[in-house]
C-alpha cells in the first residue's frame, strides 16, 4: 500500500488518484490524516479530535442514512444527528431540547478503524458529490437519501398502539373461522399466539405501530416486521405447511382489543397479504433468542403502511385465511409481546420502515437538470446509488 507520511512527498500514484491519501485509511500507524482534493501533498498528520472536526460534514452526511447508521452501530430511530465525535453524538429533539450520547474511548473512532473498508466506500460517494446532498432538504434541513423510521407497540399500560391476540373455540373449524366475535381477547399478556390448535381453536395475533413520524412525501422502499419467538406448538410431522399470512386489521380501539376485534380483518378469505407464503410455521426458529424472526414486505404491504397514523397488522395461519381445516391438531406459535419485558424493546414485535424521498424536484422546487448541471449526474446514476426517483 502507498503511504505518505508527514516527512515525505506524494508518490506519483497519489498526483495521479486524488482520493488515495483518504481513501487508503483515515490513519497510518498513529497518525490520522486531514486531506482535501485541492491541497494533494499537504496531508498532515492530526490527532482523532481535530480528524472528526476536519471531516465533520462529510461523517454527518454518512451516518444520517440508514446504511450509515447501521455501518456506525447508531441506533436508527434517532433524530438526524448534528455532531459527532470520536466518542459522543449529538441531537436535537425540539423545543430547544438537545440531547448527546457519549462512551468511553474513541468509541466511534474504533468503529471507523475497524470498518475503514466498508465506510470509505460508502463515504467516497458523498465526498465526490457534496451539492446533490445539500439540494435534498425540507424546512432548511438536509434530508439523507435513506431514512428508517422504527416502531414498537406500547407496553400495558398503553398510550397510543397495542399488541395482542384473540382466540375462539368451542366449535367446528368452520364455525370459530366465521365468527364475529372471539370468546376472549388478550392485550396484557407477556405472549402472542397465532395459530391453530387442539379442537379446533383459532388464535389470531394484531399489532399496531405508530408510524406517522414518516414524511407523508416519502415513498416506502423497504418494510420488514420481526418478533422473537417464545414456543412453537406440534406440527404433527405431516409435513403440513401453516405459513403467517399478514394482512391489514382495523380494531375498534388503538390501545386495546375487545372481542369484536377477532374479525377486524380486512377481509375473511383472499385478503391483501403483505409478505409472501414463503415464511413457514413448521420452520420458525423456537430458541427464544430475540427477533429470530423477520418478515420482509411485498409493494402491498408497502403501501399499507401508514406515514401519518397507526400502521394495523393481523397474523392469521394460511388455513385460516384458505378456510381449510388442518388435519394436525396443534399448530401454533407463540411470540413475546412487548408485555414480556417492558424495559427492553429486544423483545417487543418491531416494524422496520425505510423510506425515501420520492421526487427530488417536488420537495426541493428544483429540476432535474439543474441537479445535473451543479454535480454532473444523471437521474439513472443518482437512481441506482441512492433508490431515489427523479
Amino acid at each position: 500500500m502507498n503511504r505518505t507520511y508527514s516527512h515525505q512527498s506524494p508518490s506519483v500514484r497519489d498526483v495521479r488518484d486524488p482520493y488515495s491519501q483518504f481513501y487508503q485509511g483515515p490513519h497510518h500507524g498513529k497518525h490520522w490524516y486531514l486531506w482535501h482534493p485541492d491541497d494533494i501533498g499537504t496531508a498532515k498528520p492530526m490527532n482523532e479530535n481535530e480528524w472528526f472536526k476536519a471531516f465533520q460534514p462529510l461523517l454527518l452526511r454518512v451516518i444520517n442514512t440508514g446504511y450509515g447508521r447501521q455501518l456506525l452501530n447508531i441506533q436508527p430511530d434517532l433524530p438526524p444527528i448534528q455532531h459527532i465525535t470520536k466518542n459522543a453524538i449529538h441531537y436535537y429533539l425540539g423545543e430547544g431540547q438537545w440531547q448527546s450520547k457519549f462512551f468511553i474511548g474513541a468509541h466511534w473512532a474504533n468503529i471507523i478503524r475497524q470498518r475503514w473498508p466498508e465506510f470509505k466506500r460508502y463515504a467516497r460517494f458523498f465526498y465526490d458529490m457534496p451539492h446533490f446532498f445539500t439540494l435534498l432538504n425540507i424546512n432548511g434541513r438536509m434530508v439523507p437519501a435513506h431514512a428508517t423510521t422504527t416502531a414498537y407497540p406500547d407496553a400495558d399500560a398503553e398510550s397510543s398502539t397495542v399488541d395482542g391476540f384473540g382466540q375462539k373455540d368451542g366449535g367446528t373449524f368452520a364455525e370459530n373461522r366465521s365468527a364475529a366475535t372471539g370468546d376472549a381477547m388478550f392485550d396484557d399478556e407477556a405472549h402472542i399466539i397465532w395459530g391453530i390448535t387442539f379442537d379446533d381453536r383459532i388464535h389470531r395475533a394484531i399489532f399496531l405501530f405508530d408510524t406517522s413520524g414518516i414524511n407523508d412525501a416519502h415513498s416506502v422502499s423497504a418494510t420488514t416486521f420481526q418478533y422473537s419467538c417464545y414456543y412453537k406448538d406440534n406440527d404433527g410431522g405431516t409435513g403440513e405447511l401453516h405459513y403467517p399470512t399478514l394482512t391489514a386489521c382495523s380494531p375498534a380501539s388503538n390501545t386495546a382489543l375487545v372481542a369484536g376485534d377477532y374479525d377486524c380483518m380486512t377481509a375473511l378469505s383472499t385478503p391483501d397479504e403483505f409478505i409472501p407464503r414463503s415464511y413457514s410455521i413448521n420452520a420458525a426458529d423456537a430458541g427464544g433468542g430475540t427477533d429470530n424472526n423477520t418478515y420482509t414486505f411485498n409493494a402491498t404491504g408497502h403501501a399499507a403502511v401508514n406515514k401519518t397514523g397507526i400502521t394495523k397488522l393481523m397474523i392469521r395461519s394460511s388455513f385460516d385465511v384458505d378456510n381449510s381445516a388442518p388435519t394436525t391438531t396443534a399448530n401454533r406459535l407463540a411470540i413475546r409481546a412487548a408485555d414480556y419485558d417492558t424495559s427492553n424493546n429486544d423483545y417487543y414485535p418491531q416494524l422496520t420502515v425505510t423510506h425515501v424521498a420520492s421526487n427530488i424536484e417536488k420537495i426541493n422546487g428544483i429540476a432535474l437538470a439543474d441537479i445535473e448541471k451543479l454535480n454532473g449526474i444523471t437521474a439513472a446514476s443518482g437512481e441506482k446509488i441512492n433508490t431515489i426517483t427523479f
